[in-house]
């Protein structure tokens, strides 16, 4: 009975994203993400940005999408091999957006804790 349950919320759910995502704009597929970003809801958010790079490959704010994946599953799913691979993406798909550094840097220090890490103009010791 769980199983027959769980089965029919599952196919509402996907009824309902098919019907309702089918017709978003990419903006409203990346505010939807955004927002359940926002909820703590970071599969959700990842899912909405990934429908948005599958139905719209060509829209122009793409590596903004691409690059919240990686954020996402670095800084608070905390899956660093899904990261990398969505940071490369920005890197390979997007080679001169304004983000392509910042994808390099985390592909660098994907990790690490900024307390432990040395910025520009900073001495050794800091203070």
């Amino acid at each position: 009975m769980r199983g027959l349950v769980i089965g029919a919320v599952l196919i509402l759910a996907l009824s309902l994203c098919l019907g309702g995502c089918s017709t978003k704009s990419p903006e409203e597929l990346f505010n939807l993400a955004q927002q359940a970003e926002n909820e703590g809801d970071f599969q959700k958010a990842v899912d909405f940005y990934t429908m948005l790079l599958k139905k719209y490959p060509h829209n122009e704010h793409n590596y903004k999408a691409q690059f919240m994946i990686g954020f996402i599953y670095s800084e608070e799913v905390k899956d660093y091999e899904k990261a990398k691979v969505a940071m490369q993406k920005v890197i390979d798909n997007y080679p001169d957006c304004d983000l392509a550094d910042d994808a390099l840097w985390m592909l660098e220090h994907m990790g690490e804790s900024l307390e432990h890490m040395q910025f520009t103009g900073e001495e050794k010791g800091g203070s």
